[in-house]
This record gives structure tokens, sequence and C-alpha cells, in this order.
């Protein structure tokens, strides 16, 4: 609890340094993000295999970043200068706990403007259904998934919820050891499906 509640507080604080990405997004609701999505992802200090079961490398540290993707080396730059890329990749130096929220402050700003681009009413959303794409943003499966996207751009929540979990990665966790990904996925289905309907 206490963990998460430095994060909550480093995300208020770096609003403006993280830059101009984070200015665009409401304080609080860059929290309420970062409360949602942390609560899936977990932290960890060093780099490890998220689904270690699925027969592929995904080298991941602090609140589920991924090393491999395009953009890892230079986000770490700019968050982390102090820190050594290659010696954390390699597993040879861990992160501290501040500066896994330093990493986590910088990340989730990108995929809370992935989310609006891919969603032109996403501001209109309830904030529940905004955590669940952000977080489906987060994780890839709503970027992986063009019909989830269009089905709820239509106003299509219900088949949108549906189409959501027409995921391989889903269809196969049970079998490949990976629950969790079960259940934030089915968290995400169900806020979908309520589209509107959510008094947050």
């Amino acid at each position: 609890m206490k963990k998460s509640l430095a994060l909550l507080a480093l995300i208020g604080a770096l609003i403006s340094p993280v830059g101009a990405v984070a200015q665009t997004i409401a304080k609080n609701d860059l929290v309420e993000y970062a409360r949602y999505t942390a609560s899936f992802e977990g932290r960890k200090s060093k780099v490890y295999d998220p689904n270690p079961n699925d027969g592929k490398p995904e080298p991941t540290i602090g609140v589920g970043h991924y090393l491999d993707r395009a953009d890892s080396r230079s986000t770490f730059s700019k968050a982390l200068p102090e820190v050594d890329y290659d010696a954390v990749y390699s597993g040879r130096q861990e992160l501290t706990s501040e500066q896994i929220d330093r990493l986590f402050a910088e990340d989730l700003p990108k995929y809370v403007k992935l989310a609006k681009g891919y969603f032109p009413k996403f501001d209109t959303y309830p904030l529940d259904l905004r955590e669940a794409l952000v977080d489906g943003c987060y994780r890839g499966d709503i970027s992986g998934s063009p019909k989830t996207r269009a089905l709820i751009n239509a106003g299509k929540f219900e088949e949108a919820a549906s189409e959501y979990l027409n995921n391989d990665e889903y269809k196969n966790a049970s079998k490949k050891g990976m629950r969790g990904i079960e259940i934030r996925m089915r968290r995400n289905r169900d806020l979908i499906k309520k589209g509107r309907k959510s008094k947050k």
C-alpha cells in the first residue's frame, strides 16, 4: 500500500516534468489510470518475463515496461539518464523503487495519448471505461484488435466486449498458467461492455 501511494504521489508530482503529452491529460485522471494499470502490472526491480510459458521471451521491468519495444532505450534515456540500459536489460542492474516510479510516469501518458487517438470520443466516456481502454493500450490487446476499436467507436459496446476477448493470448492463458491475463482482460471486458452506463 505504501508503494502504491508513493507511486500515485510521484505520478502527480511529475506531470509537468514528463512533458507535453502528460500536460494534455487531467492530473486526477492520470492518477486514476496509473492506479488501475499498476494494480494489474505489479512492479519488479529486475528484468523478468511476465509470461514464461508462452514460448517467447518478453524482457520486462518496473510497472510492465517492455524492454524490447522500439522506444525503450530512448525512454530510459529520458526518464532514467543515470541508469545503464544494457546492464538493466541483461539483469546485471536493478532499478530502485523511485526509478520504477519515474519510468512508469514517463510511460503512462504515451498510452493515454494512444487511447485518445484510437477513440475520438475518449474524453466523453466514463472514467472506468477510459481506465479499461488505457490499460488495454498499455497491455497491447486494444492496439492489436482493430475490430474491437471499430465497434467501440460505433457505440456497439457489448459487441466490442465480446470481440475484445477474441484474443489468442486470452484463450490460451489458462493452459499456459497465465491466470493474471484472464482476470485482467475479463475486467476490461466488463467495463467495455458497460460502455456509457458507468456511474463514474
